[in-house]
């Protein structure tokens, strides 16, 4: 339940400001989950940066967002070392230890953040293959992953409302 709740934070969020006749907002919840409501006056979505998780003051990419969630999980900010391993606070329920299958960072886009959180959470823990496979078999998924050595950040865009929404770029 923890790994949907900011998920479902922004839901309620944006559902709010919609109800109260707000028709842009960015939703923000701990720099990890975000809901963008429609979108700025002066551009056509709000820009949303995804933090390299290993370095705070980096950017992995941009993300375009309008009428759509993010969700990024990584062991970035919460985390332990001890004897040089480093231990996230996400835990594999197959083990019921950290994960520790080299991913670092999920970001997922999708249309509630309940979906996004859930996506993002599930693909690290599945890792890089078999988060992949989970992905890729979700109808309207693009997926992107960058790899380097014993770390892997994986980009997941689903989104089914409008073609055109919800654009990427990695810088």
């Amino acid at each position: 339940p923890i790994a949907i709740a900011k998920g479902h934070a922004v839901d309620l969020a944006a559902r709010s400001l919609r109800a109260d006749g707000v028709r842009s907002a960015l939703v923000n919840l701990s720099n990890s989950t975000f809901y963008a409501l429609g979108a700025p006056e002066e551009a056509d979505d709000w820009r949303v940066a995804v933090r390299h998780p290993r370095a705070a003051d980096e950017q992995l990419g941009v993300i375009l967002l309008s009428d759509a969630a993010l969700a990024t999980s990584a062991d970035s900010e919460q985390f332990f070392e001890r004897d040089g391993v480093r231990y996230g606070h996400i835990l594999d329920p197959r083990t019921g230890s950290p994960v520790s299958n080299g991913v670092v960072s999920v970001t997922v886009v999708a249309d509630t953040g309940i979906e996004a959180d859930a996506l993002a959470t599930a693909v690290f823990v599945l890792g890089p293959y078999e988060g992949m496979e989970l992905i890729q078999a979700e109808d309207g998924t693009r997926l992107n992953s960058s790899h380097k050595p014993n770390s892997y950040a994986v980009f997941c865009l689903k989104k089914k409302t409008t073609r055109n929404s919800t654009k990427e770029r990695h810088e």
